[in-house]
């Protein structure tokens, strides 16, 4: 399944943000909704949870990504990175997780800029391995 941000959306300092989506694609084995980022598992098994971001232009503070199942965040998936001073922040996270059908994912996002500040694209993509 795959979920595509193309638009702005704003993210508030300090405020972990679930994306939402421009457009999902679905597979057999999940189903998302746009516009509440939440991806549904139909099937029982193992899957690669694979997202990321990109930040406009901000030097001050920190960006975010990670990947939460059932509404708790994966420790494994939170990946943070200084933002850049010039040019637009870039954040990759992913792995493979045994999920069970029923189980909710959804991608997430937190900065701290000390104000708002826009994602310029963000994607999603669930695939089943197993």
């Amino acid at each position: 399944a795959l979920g595509e941000r193309t638009t702005n959306p704003s993210r508030a300092t300090l405020t972990n943000t679930t994306v939402t989506f421009d457009s999902v694609t679905n597979a057999n084995y999940v189903t998302g909704v746009a516009g509440t980022g939440i991806f549904t598992i139909k099937e029982s098994g193992v899957y690669n949870l694979h997202s990321h971001c990109a930040y406009t232009s901000n030097a001050t503070g920190t960006r975010a990504v990670f990947i939460a199942v059932n509404g708790s965040d994966i420790s494994e998936t939170v990946m943070v990175i200084a933002a850049i001073t010039t040019g637009i922040s870039y954040i990759i996270t992913s792995g493979n997780f045994s999920l069970t059908a029923g189980d909710t994912v959804e991608f997430r996002t937190n900065q701290s800029s000390g104000g708002a500040l826009n994602l310029t694209r963000a994607r999603f993509t669930i695939s089943r391995l197993g």
